[in-house]
């Protein structure tokens, strides 16, 4: 038990000494989400700051999705519309402080499976930390759909347009 503590906590130690020195980031994702014989697959880029996370979804439809603290808000282009919702998972946290806000359950395979620290966050995730500590995968599953992301061409500080994570940005 002792030992994987040591382990589990020096994952999560470091992912956050790997990003104390990375203000920004930037990378491509593919996410699959599945509810019994149906899925659906997005893909587009994501920024990530210590503020906060954006999500230009480039297909199936263009959606542009800003994390801010425990919300998030979703612009779906097709329909002109701007929901706001309850962030069930955030990025910058998981990146730039996970020891803040996630426990580690048990490390497998590579996988590490955590729990967040606070109730606000709805389901566990594992996440899949590459050799340089950036998340490689994400699963999740949350009444009943299982979600998966996979994060690549990662660019380490690039300069982003000022207000990129505001909400303003979106209207």
């Amino acid at each position: 038990m002792l030992i994987f503590l040591l382990i589990s906590s020096s994952i999560l130690s470091a992912v956050t000494e790997r990003f104390s020195n990375i203000k920004t980031l930037e990378c491509a994702f593919v996410e699959t989400l599945e509810i019994e014989t149906w899925s659906i697959y997005f893909s587009g880029l994501v920024f990530i700051s210590r503020n906060g996370s954006r999500i230009e979804v480039e297909e199936p439809d263009k959606q542009i999705i800003i994390f801010k603290e425990d919300s998030v808000f979703i612009y779906i282009e097709k329909d002109n519309r701007l929901d706001k919702t309850i962030a069930p998972m955030s990025l910058s946290r998981l990146i730039f402080s996970p020891l803040d806000y996630y426990n580690i359950d048990s490390t497998i395979a590579g996988w590490t499976y955590l729990s967040a620290k606070e109730d606000i966050f709805s389901y566990p995730l594992s996440v899949f930390f590459n050799e340089e500590y950036f998340p490689e995968k994400i699963r999740f599953t949350q009444e009943g759909v299982e979600g998966r992301f996979r994060f690549f061409k990662y660019k380490i500080n690039p300069d982003l347009p000022d207000g990129i994570f505001s909400i303003d940005s979106l209207l």
